[in-house]
């Protein structure tokens, strides 16, 4: 039982590192976005995906795109399953 337990602690510890990196990268990311993209399309360079970071429209590709929208969901995902496992296993 003391090891499921300290399985789980080390689990959920990791879920939350996760979970910290992702957001903090996700932030990162939507403030270096807004400094440098341009605000208009350049087709000619594949920057045709706009994205809408606090009400300044920039272009992205859609490989940004993609990074930056997963970069969220990791970040918030982990971090709601381990919030679940503590509830439900009482680890801290």
């Amino acid at each position: 039982m003391i090891f499921a337990k300290m399985t789980l602690k080390i689990f959920i510890i990791l879920l939350l590192v996760t979970t910290i990196t992702s957001l903090m990268l996700s932030v990162y990311l939507s403030l270096y976005y807004m400094q440098s993209m341009p605000r208009s399309p350049q087709p000619d360079i594949g920057l045709v995906f706009p994205l809408n970071i606090h009400g300044t429209i920039v272009y992205v590709t859609k490989q940004q795109d993609s990074f930056l929208t997963w970069s969220f969901w990791i970040g918030f995902s982990t971090g709601l399953t381990a919030g679940i496992i503590n509830v439900r296993y009482k680890i801290f």
